[in-house]
């Protein structure tokens, strides 16, 4: 697995295990917002002496439809070289793809399907358990924090429950040489604007496969 899909994984489950909110497993009778964002993800290497360096920029796009299926694709632009990834959730039949665009494959990795939060009770939960908030394009959002195993990883979220996005997120790895910063985060982003019917779904011609720890 390359590591920058490691890390969202890392970052996205303990998004949503910190939050402790009510949610839907399936969200196949849900109504969500349509969105359509572009998304950046970055590798910075922050050393105890020097400035910081990005190593690693990935830039590309998040489609999100009413049912919540959605598709987010990435595409590395620094260093430049072919190498394109993404996911796909097919959230009424509970269904998450990781997808590969150069092998044209679809990892089914059901065990990491996102729940969705309620936003009231959500809102309600983070504001009781003291969470800070801020506004990030434009929206209110509450900070939760990003812990793991190690006390070497930790990092930020910040997390709007009146759309259930995670408008950013962030993830520090410290190690004797300093920290390595992996952030993703939103821009131009469109709340309410439906994207294409075809912009939603699984790429034509990827190969389905099973993930070791699907059911």
């Amino acid at each position: 697995m390359h590591p920058s899909k490691q890390i969202v994984i890392i970052a996205l489950a303990c998004l949503a295990a910190i939050t402790l909110l009510p949610s839907s497993t399936s969200g196949a009778t849900d109504i969500w917002t349509p969105v359509v964002s572009n998304i950046r993800r970055t590798i910075t290497k922050i050393p105890t002496t020097g400035p910081p360096e990005v190593v690693e920029r990935w830039e590309g796009k998040f489609f999100r439809i009413h049912t919540g299926s959605q598709l987010q694709k990435l595409e590395l632009v620094r260093p430049l070289r072919d190498a394109m990834i993404g996911h796909f959730i097919d959230r009424p039949k509970g269904k998450f793809y990781d997808l590969s665009y150069p092998t044209r494959t679809a990892l089914l990795r059901q065990s990491g399907m996102p729940r969705r939060g309620d936003k009231i009770s959500s809102r309600r939960r983070l504001s009781t358990l003291g969470r800070q908030t801020e506004v990030f394009l434009g929206l209110p959002c509450f900070v939760v924090p990003v812990s793991a195993a190690t006390p070497s990883v930790s990092g930020r979220g910040c997390y709007s429950p009146e759309y259930d996005l995670h408008l950013y997120w962030e993830i520090d790895m410290v190690d004797s040489n300093g920290t390595t910063r992996h952030r993703q985060e939103y821009y131009d982003l469109q709340i309410g604007r439906t994207p294409e019917s075809d912009q939603v779904r699984l790429p034509k011609g990827f190969v389905v496969q099973e993930s070791p720890d699907s059911p």
